[in-house]
């Protein structure tokens, strides 16, 4: 990636996306304003999103050909997450395996055509867990 030139810079501001105000504990609200900002500034091109708000690490693989091809994600807090949902844009297939180190099980996946997206429903990471979405 290049530089951002003056002209992008004045079109992004134009747009809103470098006029959020910053604050060291964002509400849930404010949380997805930024994710939602910095979205449209890299023109959708977030390879994952993951829309719950819980201490989490999420770590996408893109492959040569630029298509998501797995997404490990680490819970990052000692409490366990409830169920949520991951979109995974540009995804390399449209079924999911979700895979923890005590073995790997069928995910459940929607696949959206329209957004070339992949929104697989994660169950229940432990605190402290490991478990990666592979296509």
């Amino acid at each position: 990636c290049g530089e951002t030139t003056p002209e992008e810079v004045r079109k992004l501001r134009a747009e809103g996306a470098l006029e959020l105000p910053v604050d060291p504990t964002p509400r849930v609200s404010e949380r997805q304003a930024w994710l939602d900002a910095i979205d449209r500034a890299a023109g959708g091109r977030f390879p994952v999103r993951v829309d719950f708000v819980h201490a989490l690490r999420v770590l996408p693989r893109i492959d040569a050909a630029g298509k998501t091809d797995s997404v490990p994600l680490l819970n990052l807090s000692m409490g366990d997450t409830d169920e949520f949902t991951v979109r995974i844009r540009n995804p390399r297939g449209r079924a999911a395996t979700f895979a923890t180190p005590r073995g790997e099980q069928a995910a459940v996946s929607v696949y959206d055509a329209a957004k070339d997206e992949l929104v697989v429903t994660v169950p229940n990471l432990g605190g402290w867990q490991i478990a990666t979405v592979f296509l």
